[in-house]
Formats: structure tokens, sequence, C-alpha cells
């Protein structure tokens, strides 16, 4: 895609369930959110011509990410549709993010498992189709990604290190 293309906007999930003392504890939907769910938009049909069985994301957050590609592979039309409902999982440090990515799911009559995880350390290798993630990327001093890291709060879906990605 050059940079002049247009990428079609997503439809987001329902989000109305959480609300600011949410998002106290949760990464809330942004730019980047937007983004990554409009450029899944764009590649939803390459996506599900893969036919993939499991589809993860790692930081989920809100779950407004996952919930959108769910939404996407699993919504029955002529171009997407195939055999097989995808399974979907959602990891995340932060334990209140797993319990708000469970509630988006259930607010979008979507299954997904969220899981309170480091990245995908509970996982076997190379078991899941697609893949993904919004790393961190804010630059911080490595003190606070230092207590990110150990805190698994809300801090930890930002705090980038020094270059702003880890």
């Amino acid at each position: 895609m050059d940079s002049q293309t247009r990428l079609p906007r997503a439809t987001l999930p329902a989000l109305e369930h959480l609300g600011p003392s949410d998002y106290e504890r949760v990464y809330e939907p942004a730019d980047d959110t937007f983004l990554l769910l409009d450029v899944l938009t764009a590649d939803a049909a390459w996506l599900a011509a893969r036919q993939p069985l499991l589809c993860a994301e790692v930081g989920s957050g809100s779950g407004a990410v996952i919930s959108g590609l769910g939404a996407l592979l699993n919504r029955p039309s002529a171009a997407l549709s195939h055999a097989e409902p995808v399974a979907l999982l959602a990891t995340d440090i932060n334990r209140d993010a797993a319990v708000a990515t469970a509630k988006t799911a259930s607010a979008n009559a979507l299954s997904i498992d969220a899981v309170h995880s480091d990245l995908l350390s509970a996982f076997r290798g190379s078991c899941i189709d697609v893949l993904i993630f919004n790393p961190p990327y804010v630059p911080t001093s490595e003190t606070e990604l230092d207590e990110a890291a150990s805190s698994g709060g809300i801090s930890a879906s930002w705090a980038g290190g020094a270059r702003g990605r880890l």
C-alpha cells in the first residue's frame, strides 16, 4: 500500500461496557488501536484466505483489536467465510486487561479466551496462525521500564524503554 492509499474504516467493537474507572487500569483504545483495526479490515480477505484456526493478540488491553479481528473472520460473508470458526486467544501481562478483554468479547457475542500471561509463554510454539502485537512504544527510562514490567499494570502497555520499542 502506498502512502496515498486510504484504508477502509473498521467497524469498532462495542466498548460501552468499559468506563473511566476501567481505563485507569487498562489501555484505552486510541489512534494506534484504530489504525491496527483499519489495517486488519483492509487485509481481512487475505487473512481469511489463509484459513487460520487460531488467532492471538499479545497485549490485548481492552480487547478491541482481537474482538475486531474475530468479528471480521467469524462473520458470515461470501468473501470471508471458511469452514471452521477461528479460535481467538488474547494475552496480557495486566490481569485487569485480561478481564476487560473477556468483557469486550462477551459484549460483542464473541468467544475469546483471555489469559493473564507474559507474551505467549504459556503456549507451545508454532500453533498460532495469526499473531497481533502492538508493542509498548513510548520512550521511557530503564527505571520506568523495569517498574512497568514488574508491576504488570497499565504502564506496561506503553513503557517501551530507551528507544521506545523495548
